[in-house]
Protein backbone atom coordinates (compact mmCIF):
# COMPACT_ATOMS: atom_id res chain seq x y z
CA UNK A 1 0.00 0.00 0.00
CA UNK A 2 1.19 3.50 -0.87
CA UNK A 3 -0.07 7.09 -0.54
CA UNK A 4 -2.50 7.46 -3.68
CA UNK A 5 -1.48 9.67 -6.73
CA UNK A 6 -0.27 13.37 -5.81
CA UNK A 7 -0.58 14.01 -9.40
CA UNK A 8 -3.99 14.85 -10.79
CA UNK A 9 -4.01 15.78 -14.65
CA UNK A 10 -7.67 17.38 -15.84
CA UNK A 11 -8.42 17.39 -19.68
CA UNK A 12 -11.72 18.74 -21.34
CA UNK A 13 -12.56 20.64 -24.48
CA UNK A 14 -16.08 21.68 -25.44
CA UNK A 15 -18.30 21.74 -22.35
CA UNK A 16 -15.05 21.27 -20.12
CA UNK A 17 -14.34 24.64 -18.37
CA UNK A 18 -17.69 24.60 -17.07
CA UNK A 19 -17.24 21.10 -15.62
CA UNK A 20 -14.03 22.12 -14.26
CA UNK A 21 -15.56 25.40 -12.66
CA UNK A 22 -17.60 22.83 -10.70
CA UNK A 23 -15.11 20.36 -9.86
CA UNK A 24 -12.72 22.94 -8.35
CA UNK A 25 -15.45 24.36 -6.21
CA UNK A 26 -16.07 21.05 -3.96
CA UNK A 27 -12.13 20.66 -3.49
CA UNK A 28 -10.99 21.23 0.16
CA UNK A 29 -8.27 23.89 0.92
CA UNK A 30 -4.66 22.19 1.08
CA UNK A 31 -5.91 19.44 -1.27
CA UNK A 32 -2.38 16.95 -0.92
CA UNK A 33 -2.27 17.25 -4.29
CA UNK A 34 -1.17 19.25 -7.71
CA UNK A 35 -3.77 19.79 -10.25
CA UNK A 36 -2.97 20.35 -13.70
CA UNK A 37 -5.35 21.60 -16.78
CA UNK A 38 -5.53 21.59 -19.92
CA UNK A 39 -8.56 22.85 -21.89
CA UNK A 40 -8.96 23.67 -25.63
CA UNK A 41 -9.14 27.33 -26.56
CA UNK A 42 -8.07 29.30 -28.89
CA UNK A 43 -4.85 31.43 -29.42
CA UNK A 44 -6.06 34.28 -30.32
CA UNK A 45 -8.60 34.77 -27.38
CA UNK A 46 -7.56 35.71 -24.36
CA UNK A 47 -9.13 34.98 -21.48
CA UNK A 48 -8.94 34.61 -17.70
CA UNK A 49 -9.61 31.24 -16.75
CA UNK A 50 -7.39 30.72 -14.12
CA UNK A 51 -9.22 34.11 -12.63
CA UNK A 52 -12.36 32.04 -12.85
CA UNK A 53 -10.36 29.20 -11.61
CA UNK A 54 -9.21 30.61 -8.33
CA UNK A 55 -12.48 32.54 -8.11
CA UNK A 56 -14.37 29.49 -7.58
CA UNK A 57 -11.52 27.17 -5.63
CA UNK A 58 -10.08 27.24 -1.83
CA UNK A 59 -7.04 26.28 -3.95
CA UNK A 60 -4.93 28.79 -5.50
CA UNK A 61 -4.40 28.50 -9.10
CA UNK A 62 -2.60 30.18 -11.56
CA UNK A 63 -1.64 29.98 -15.59
CA UNK A 64 1.48 28.12 -15.32
CA UNK A 65 4.70 29.41 -15.97
CA UNK A 66 7.30 27.14 -18.00
CA UNK A 67 10.22 26.03 -15.40
CA UNK A 68 8.38 26.53 -12.12
CA UNK A 69 8.20 23.99 -9.66
CA UNK A 70 4.91 21.68 -9.13
CA UNK A 71 3.96 22.02 -6.01
CA UNK A 72 0.69 19.78 -3.76
CA UNK A 73 -2.31 22.40 -3.32
CA UNK A 74 -2.20 24.50 -6.37
CA UNK A 75 -3.73 24.35 -9.72
CA UNK A 76 -1.56 25.20 -12.57
CA UNK A 77 -3.86 26.25 -16.17
CA UNK A 78 -2.01 25.36 -19.67
CA UNK A 79 -1.57 29.55 -21.00
CA UNK A 80 -3.15 29.30 -24.92
CA UNK A 81 -0.89 28.12 -27.29
CA UNK A 82 1.40 26.23 -25.13
CA UNK A 83 1.26 22.52 -24.15
CA UNK A 84 1.49 21.78 -20.66
CA UNK A 85 4.05 19.20 -19.58
CA UNK A 86 5.37 17.73 -15.90
CA UNK A 87 8.70 16.49 -15.15
CA UNK A 88 9.70 14.46 -12.67
CA UNK A 89 11.66 16.37 -9.52
CA UNK A 90 15.58 16.37 -10.16
CA UNK A 91 17.85 15.96 -6.89
CA UNK A 92 18.46 19.99 -7.33
CA UNK A 93 15.16 20.82 -7.36
CA UNK A 94 13.42 23.64 -4.80
CA UNK A 95 12.27 22.00 -1.45
CA UNK A 96 8.73 20.59 -1.60
CA UNK A 97 8.61 20.49 -5.24
CA UNK A 98 6.76 17.36 -6.48
CA UNK A 99 8.42 18.31 -10.03
CA UNK A 100 9.14 20.96 -12.99
CA UNK A 101 6.27 22.85 -15.34
CA UNK A 102 7.54 22.47 -18.86
CA UNK A 103 5.92 24.59 -21.40
CA UNK A 104 6.19 23.88 -25.30
CA UNK A 105 5.01 25.40 -28.33
CA UNK A 106 5.58 22.09 -29.85
CA UNK A 107 3.52 20.59 -32.70
CA UNK A 108 -0.17 20.31 -31.96
CA UNK A 109 -1.70 16.91 -31.29
CA UNK A 110 -5.23 16.50 -32.39
CA UNK A 111 -5.37 19.92 -33.91
CA UNK A 112 -4.82 21.67 -31.04
CA UNK A 113 -2.20 23.27 -28.92
CA UNK A 114 -2.66 23.02 -25.61
CA UNK A 115 -3.92 19.75 -25.88
CA UNK A 116 -4.59 17.12 -23.36
CA UNK A 117 -2.56 13.84 -25.21
CA UNK A 118 0.66 15.68 -24.33
CA UNK A 119 -0.24 16.43 -20.69
CA UNK A 120 -1.42 12.94 -19.68
CA UNK A 121 1.44 10.91 -21.18
CA UNK A 122 4.27 13.33 -19.53
CA UNK A 123 2.28 12.85 -15.75
CA UNK A 124 2.47 9.00 -16.63
CA UNK A 125 5.86 8.91 -17.41
CA UNK A 126 6.77 11.06 -14.80
CA UNK A 127 5.22 9.87 -12.06
CA UNK A 128 4.04 6.90 -12.81
CA UNK A 129 1.42 4.65 -10.11
CA UNK A 130 1.19 8.68 -8.68
CA UNK A 131 -0.74 9.50 -11.68
CA UNK A 132 -4.47 10.51 -11.73
CA UNK A 133 -5.81 11.12 -15.60
CA UNK A 134 -9.80 13.21 -15.22
CA UNK A 135 -11.46 13.72 -18.61
CA UNK A 136 -14.31 16.33 -18.84
CA UNK A 137 -16.92 17.07 -21.38
CA UNK A 138 -15.72 17.77 -25.06
CA UNK A 139 -15.78 16.54 -28.57
CA UNK A 140 -13.69 14.01 -30.83
CA UNK A 141 -11.28 12.07 -28.97
CA UNK A 142 -8.27 13.82 -27.35
CA UNK A 143 -7.06 12.27 -23.35
CA UNK A 144 -8.21 8.73 -24.72
CA UNK A 145 -4.23 8.20 -25.76
CA UNK A 146 -3.22 9.79 -22.40
CA UNK A 147 -5.42 7.96 -19.90
CA UNK A 148 -4.21 4.53 -21.76
CA UNK A 149 -0.70 6.00 -21.04
CA UNK A 150 -1.27 6.51 -16.77
CA UNK A 151 -3.16 3.28 -16.78
CA UNK A 152 -0.38 1.22 -18.44
CA UNK A 153 1.48 2.64 -15.84
CA UNK A 154 -0.22 2.02 -13.04
CA UNK A 155 -2.11 5.23 -12.80
CA UNK A 156 -6.15 6.37 -12.54
CA UNK A 157 -8.05 7.12 -15.13
CA UNK A 158 -11.48 8.80 -14.45
CA UNK A 159 -13.93 10.50 -16.55
CA UNK A 160 -16.95 12.38 -16.40
CA UNK A 161 -20.40 10.87 -16.78
CA UNK A 162 -21.51 11.34 -20.74
CA UNK A 163 -25.14 11.74 -19.53
CA UNK A 164 -24.06 14.48 -17.58
CA UNK A 165 -21.07 16.09 -19.86
CA UNK A 166 -22.24 18.80 -22.39
CA UNK A 167 -20.48 17.53 -25.17
CA UNK A 168 -20.06 13.33 -24.21
CA UNK A 169 -17.73 12.57 -27.37
CA UNK A 170 -14.31 12.76 -25.57
CA UNK A 171 -15.64 10.48 -22.57
CA UNK A 172 -17.41 7.86 -24.69
CA UNK A 173 -14.22 7.45 -26.33
CA UNK A 174 -12.23 7.10 -23.30
CA UNK A 175 -15.06 4.34 -21.86
CA UNK A 176 -14.91 3.03 -25.07
CA UNK A 177 -11.12 2.09 -25.24
CA UNK A 178 -9.90 2.41 -21.47
CA UNK A 179 -10.32 0.61 -18.53
CA UNK A 180 -11.52 3.36 -16.50
CA UNK A 181 -11.54 3.62 -12.77
CA UNK A 182 -14.37 5.66 -12.78
CA UNK A 183 -17.13 6.98 -14.78
CA UNK A 184 -18.23 9.86 -12.26
CA UNK A 185 -20.58 12.75 -12.08
CA UNK A 186 -18.88 15.93 -11.07
CA UNK A 187 -19.41 15.79 -7.45
CA UNK A 188 -18.28 12.32 -7.64
CA UNK A 189 -15.25 13.06 -9.12
CA UNK A 190 -14.44 15.39 -6.57
CA UNK A 191 -14.54 13.16 -4.18
CA UNK A 192 -12.45 10.44 -5.89
CA UNK A 193 -10.09 13.27 -6.12
CA UNK A 194 -10.25 13.77 -2.17
CA UNK A 195 -9.98 10.26 -1.80
CA UNK A 196 -7.23 9.05 -3.99
CA UNK A 197 -5.00 12.05 -2.53
CA UNK A 198 -5.48 11.27 1.27
CA UNK A 199 -6.07 7.37 1.87
CA UNK A 200 -3.49 4.80 0.83
CA UNK A 201 -4.73 2.85 -1.66
CA UNK A 202 -3.11 -0.63 -3.44
CA UNK A 203 -1.13 -0.08 -6.74
CA UNK A 204 -1.64 -1.40 -10.18
CA UNK A 205 1.12 -3.17 -11.38
CA UNK A 206 2.29 -1.08 -14.64
CA UNK A 207 1.84 -2.80 -18.39
CA UNK A 208 3.62 -0.68 -20.38
CA UNK A 209 6.84 -2.38 -22.01
CA UNK A 210 10.09 -0.74 -22.61
CA UNK A 211 8.90 -0.31 -26.09
CA UNK A 212 5.78 1.82 -25.19
CA UNK A 213 8.26 3.87 -22.89
CA UNK A 214 10.69 4.62 -25.92
CA UNK A 215 7.67 5.49 -28.07
CA UNK A 216 6.19 7.77 -25.39
CA UNK A 217 9.55 9.53 -24.47
CA UNK A 218 10.02 9.89 -28.16
CA UNK A 219 6.39 11.63 -28.27
CA UNK A 220 7.11 13.97 -25.40
CA UNK A 221 10.19 15.40 -27.26
CA UNK A 222 8.56 16.01 -30.16
CA UNK A 223 5.54 17.93 -27.93
CA UNK A 224 8.75 19.78 -26.19
CA UNK A 225 10.45 20.37 -29.46
CA UNK A 226 14.05 18.60 -28.58
CA UNK A 227 16.95 18.44 -30.38
CA UNK A 228 17.11 14.56 -30.84
CA UNK A 229 13.45 14.99 -33.04
CA UNK A 230 15.77 16.74 -35.61
CA UNK A 231 16.66 14.53 -38.70
CA UNK A 232 15.43 11.33 -37.13
CA UNK A 233 15.73 8.66 -39.56
CA UNK A 234 12.98 6.28 -37.70
CA UNK A 235 9.78 7.17 -36.84
CA UNK A 236 7.18 4.96 -34.70
CA UNK A 237 4.78 3.15 -36.66
CA UNK A 238 3.82 2.54 -40.00
CA UNK A 239 3.50 4.41 -43.28
CA UNK A 240 -0.03 4.75 -43.45
CA UNK A 241 -0.05 6.33 -46.82
CA UNK A 242 -1.97 9.87 -45.93
CA UNK A 243 -0.77 13.14 -45.37
CA UNK A 244 -0.98 15.36 -42.65
CA UNK A 245 -3.32 18.06 -42.59
CA UNK A 246 -1.16 20.45 -40.17
CA UNK A 247 2.30 20.53 -42.76
CA UNK A 248 1.59 18.12 -45.97
CA UNK A 249 3.92 15.79 -44.71
CA UNK A 250 3.66 11.64 -44.19
CA UNK A 251 2.06 10.17 -41.67
CA UNK A 252 3.21 6.83 -39.67
CA UNK A 253 0.33 5.02 -37.94
CA UNK A 254 0.73 3.72 -34.81
CA UNK A 255 -1.87 0.92 -33.03
CA UNK A 256 -2.35 0.97 -29.22
CA UNK A 257 -4.03 -2.26 -27.74
CA UNK A 258 -7.23 -0.86 -25.80
CA UNK A 259 -9.83 -2.32 -23.31
CA UNK A 260 -12.61 -2.48 -26.40
CA UNK A 261 -13.57 -6.10 -26.37
CA UNK A 262 -12.52 -7.56 -30.01
CA UNK A 263 -11.53 -4.98 -31.07
CA UNK A 264 -8.21 -3.92 -33.46
CA UNK A 265 -6.66 -1.11 -31.03
CA UNK A 266 -6.55 2.38 -30.82
CA UNK A 267 -5.53 3.87 -33.93
CA UNK A 268 -3.71 7.02 -34.52
CA UNK A 269 -0.80 9.31 -36.51
CA UNK A 270 2.32 10.91 -36.21
CA UNK A 271 4.29 13.08 -38.67
CA UNK A 272 7.82 13.68 -39.71
CA UNK A 273 7.76 17.15 -37.55
CA UNK A 274 5.24 15.65 -34.60
CA UNK A 275 2.09 16.69 -35.50
CA UNK A 276 -0.25 13.60 -33.57
CA UNK A 277 -4.25 13.19 -34.71
CA UNK A 278 -6.57 10.23 -33.45
CA UNK A 279 -7.50 8.29 -36.51
CA UNK A 280 -11.02 10.32 -35.96
CA UNK A 281 -9.74 13.80 -35.77
CA UNK A 282 -7.74 12.88 -39.02
CA UNK A 283 -11.32 12.07 -40.60
CA UNK A 284 -12.49 15.44 -39.22
CA UNK A 285 -9.40 17.35 -40.06
CA UNK A 286 -9.78 15.38 -44.00
CA UNK A 287 -13.32 17.04 -44.22
CA UNK A 288 -12.75 20.18 -43.04
CA UNK A 289 -10.44 20.50 -46.08
CA UNK A 290 -12.42 18.91 -48.38
CA UNK A 291 -15.03 21.69 -47.05
CA UNK A 292 -12.19 24.19 -47.75
CA UNK A 293 -11.60 23.06 -51.41
CA UNK A 294 -15.36 22.44 -51.83
CA UNK A 295 -15.70 26.41 -51.02
CA UNK A 296 -12.96 27.30 -53.36
CA UNK A 297 -14.23 25.61 -56.40
CA UNK A 298 -17.67 27.35 -55.89
CA UNK A 299 -16.04 31.29 -55.88
CA UNK A 300 -14.13 29.96 -59.03
CA UNK A 301 -17.69 28.73 -60.36
CA UNK A 302 -19.08 31.58 -59.63
CA UNK A 303 -16.27 33.84 -61.04
CA UNK A 304 -16.21 32.37 -64.07
CA UNK A 305 -19.89 32.25 -64.82
CA UNK A 306 -19.77 36.20 -63.77
CA UNK A 307 -16.59 36.50 -66.14
CA UNK A 308 -18.29 34.69 -69.16
CA UNK A 309 -21.56 36.93 -68.96
CA UNK A 310 -19.20 39.80 -68.88
CA UNK A 311 -17.78 39.12 -72.26
CA UNK A 312 -20.52 38.10 -73.75
CA UNK A 313 -22.19 41.27 -73.35
CA UNK A 314 -18.91 42.81 -75.34
CA UNK A 315 -18.83 40.37 -77.80
CA UNK A 316 -20.93 38.49 -80.66
CA UNK A 317 -21.38 35.91 -82.86
CA UNK A 318 -20.17 32.26 -82.42
CA UNK A 319 -17.94 33.94 -79.66
CA UNK A 320 -20.53 35.05 -77.48
CA UNK A 321 -22.45 31.95 -78.42
CA UNK A 322 -19.20 30.00 -76.31
CA UNK A 323 -18.90 32.35 -73.98
CA UNK A 324 -22.97 31.61 -72.74
CA UNK A 325 -22.50 27.92 -72.98
CA UNK A 326 -19.37 28.07 -70.82
CA UNK A 327 -21.71 30.48 -68.34
CA UNK A 328 -24.02 27.73 -68.26
CA UNK A 329 -21.92 24.48 -67.44
CA UNK A 330 -20.45 26.48 -65.02
CA UNK A 331 -23.75 27.28 -63.06
CA UNK A 332 -24.67 23.48 -63.59
CA UNK A 333 -21.23 22.22 -61.59
CA UNK A 334 -21.98 25.24 -59.10
CA UNK A 335 -25.30 24.17 -58.39
CA UNK A 336 -24.04 20.48 -57.70
CA UNK A 337 -21.13 21.71 -55.37
CA UNK A 338 -23.86 23.68 -53.32
CA UNK A 339 -26.21 20.66 -52.85
CA UNK A 340 -22.71 19.07 -51.60
CA UNK A 341 -22.21 21.50 -49.17
CA UNK A 342 -25.23 21.77 -47.46
CA UNK A 343 -25.71 17.68 -47.17
CA UNK A 344 -25.77 17.33 -42.57
CA UNK A 345 -23.72 13.82 -43.64
CA UNK A 346 -20.55 15.85 -45.57
CA UNK A 347 -19.77 16.99 -41.52
CA UNK A 348 -18.46 14.32 -39.26
CA UNK A 349 -19.76 13.26 -36.20
CA UNK A 350 -18.30 14.58 -33.04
Amino acid sequence: MEMTPIIVAIGGSAGGLTALLQLVAMLPRELPAALLAVLHVSPDSPSDIAGLLQARSLLPASEAVHGEPLRAGHIYLAPPDFHLLVQATPPEAAAGALGRIVLSHGPRENRSRPAIDPLFRSAARAFGPRAVGVLLSGKLDDGTTGLLAIKARGGVALVQDPDEAQFPGMVQSAIDHVRVDGVLGINALASRIVALATAPRALEPPTATPADDRLADRELESARLAPSTLDRKEHPGTPSGFGCPECGGSLWEITEEDAAPGGGGFLRYRCRTGHALTAHSLLTAQSDKLEEALWTALRALEEKIALSHTLAARNRGTFRASLIEDAEDAKRHAEVLRQLLSLEKFHIGE
